[in-house]
């Protein structure tokens, strides 16, 4: 009969230095951040609320609202190459915006949820929750050159070419060659949803819902040989789901649901400090000797 509206919840940028005191919080939307990148002391955020922020990594300033989406924003990619910041939402859209003018130059229409995109040279690579594949899109026209079928709907996506590494929610990581666009490995192990990849050389690093950071060989020789590749390390030390792993100055630094972020040194696996921040952490991004958390 009717909806009573106006009770919300403040979704912040933390800035916390290295021993997980915060320096600054910046209140940006008012529902989840599911996305951000930092560029140049420019954070880029995508929320829940259909909008992205622009904002002054330092001050907290909102410079720009991007509207346009018509249900929550789930990604983006910013490209400075291109002069693009690329989002992608629930309401089936991907949309291309000007980073200087912030000018919406084109949409793509018809898709499913857009759950995570990457940027590589002059491509934009998606996926989204319905269609079970990957679509390449070029940047220059924005037209989709090609796709490539995955196993399940993907949370992330990371390239070390000519591989494709795409993080599924049916507890896999999945291998494609972008040269043929064939599945050549398939990493097993994760008891549970995998939600975020990092890289580093020929190192993979996953973390998942089942509490647990696997560490792989992405070498090319790893990858085209046995079919059944077993992870070299396994960081144990979360007690909830782990959302987002990252690489600070040599160290990995890892975030989960109930709030807790654990730093690891990278070569044993000894948590090396831990703190609470009390909220769930979504994202982690290091950027000028600070850490930035979303909420």
């Amino acid at each position: 009969l009717n909806t009573l509206m106006g009770h919300s919840m403040p979704m912040s940028i933390i800035r916390i230095n290295k021993t997980g005191q915060i320096q600054a919080e910046h209140q940006i939307h008012e529902r989840p951040i599911y996305s951000f990148k930092i560029l140049e002391d420019i954070i880029y955020t995508a929320s829940y609320d259909r909008s992205v922020k622009v904002v002054d990594a330092i001050s907290g300033d909102v410079l720009n609202t991007l509207m346009g989406h018509t249900w929550g924003v789930y990604t983006l990619v910013v490209s400075e190459d291109h002069n693009l910041i690329c989002t992608g939402s629930g309401d089936h859209t991907i949309r291309f915006w000007d980073k200087q003018t912030f000018e919406c130059l084109n949409i793509i229409e018809g898709l499913f949820d857009i759950r995570a995109m990457i940027i590589h040279e002059n491509l934009l690579y998606s996926t989204d929750y319905g269609s079970g594949k990957v679509k390449i899109y070029n940047l220059h026209d924005f037209e989709l050159i090609n796709s490539f079928p995955v196993l399940g709907p993907c949370f992330d996506m990371v390239i070390s070419y000519p591989f494709i590494f795409s993080a599924c929610w049916n507890k896999i990581i999945e291998v494609v060659d972008l040269r043929t666009y064939e599945k050549v490995q398939v990493l097993r192990g994760h008891q549970s949803i995998v939600n975020k990849l990092l890289i580093r050389n020929d190192i993979l690093y996953s973390c998942s819902a089942d509490k647990t950071i696997r560490k792989w060989d992405i070498s090319e020789e790893s990858i085209h040989g046995d079919m059944s590749i077993k992870a070299m390390f396994i960081y144990k030390g979360h007690s909830s789901k782990v959302t987002d792993v990252v690489m600070i100055n040599g160290k990995l630094w890892s975030g989960d649901e109930n709030g807790d972020i654990l730093i690891w040194e990278e070569s044993t696996g000894v948590i090396l400090e831990s703190f609470k921040l009390g909220f769930p952490i979504k994202n982690i991004l290091g950027h000028n000797d600070q850490v930035y958390v979303s909420k």
